[in-house]
């Protein structure tokens, strides 16, 4: 079944948006959070605790749901669907913004299963693992003692650091895809000039992803 080009208009619109609103937003606050393990143990530990205080009783869960989860679900699916059903006109792009574009596309399957593990272990505690948030209160299994414990088997860390990566360059390239889109950046130069931009966010977004998890297994 063909879709309207007014339709097509609309999701990639919706899709551009949700891609940074809400869940590049939480990603990059998702990934500060975790940074406060280069404190110390005592001060991640404190800042997971500090997200049960700031919405306490069944507002966690339902924020988690409502502004996390669906909106990640609803970008990831439509995402797939763009991807398998809709042709970009490669002819009036150039050859390494095709290759750009190809890469984001190979960076959101794999965040696609990267998402559904760490959520699956880390906040569920599937697969033997324990669940951070079930165990924010406990005095021996704090969420630093959880997430230590993972990444200290390589094959999880190294999931860990592909996974930080691909959501590094995954927003970096939606959120000049989004200026693109919603027409912020309408000009050629305008739109390379906002590229440095975006790269910086996708550079400041791998450091601080990467930087917490090493600073798990030292």
């Amino acid at each position: 079944m063909s879709i309207k080009m007014s339709n097509i208009f609309l999701l990639r619109r919706l899709h551009s948006l949700t891609g940074v609103v809400p869940v590049g937003v939480f990603l990059i606050v998702h990934l500060y959070t975790n940074f406060a393990v280069v404190k110390g143990a005592d001060n991640f530990n404190k800042a997971v605790q500090n997200l049960r205080v700031t919405l306490p009783g069944p507002l966690l869960p339902m924020a988690e749901i409502l502004l996390i989860g669906l909106p990640i679900l609803f970008h990831a699916l439509l995402g797939i669907y763009i991807a398998h059903t809709m042709r970009s006109n490669v002819t009036s792009y150039s050859y390494a913004r095709n290759w750009l574009y190809f890469f984001q596309r190979v960076a959101g399957v794999v965040l696609f299963f990267f998402i559904a593990a760490h959520v699956a272990t880390m906040r569920f505690g599937l697969f033997g693992h324990l669940s951070v948030d079930h165990h924010v209160y406990d005095p021996v299994n704090t969420p630093y003692t959880i997430v230590r414990d993972a990444l200290q088997n390589p094959f999880v860390l190294a999931f860990y650091i592909i996974g930080i990566l691909a959501s590094a360059y995954h927003l970096s390239y939606g959120l000049w895809s989004f200026a693109i889109h919603w027409g912020i950046t309408v000009r050629e130069e305008a739109q390379k000039n906002f590229q440095w931009v975006c790269a910086a966010v996708g550079v400041g977004v791998a450091t601080l992803g990467v930087v917490s998890a090493l600073t798990f297994v030292k």
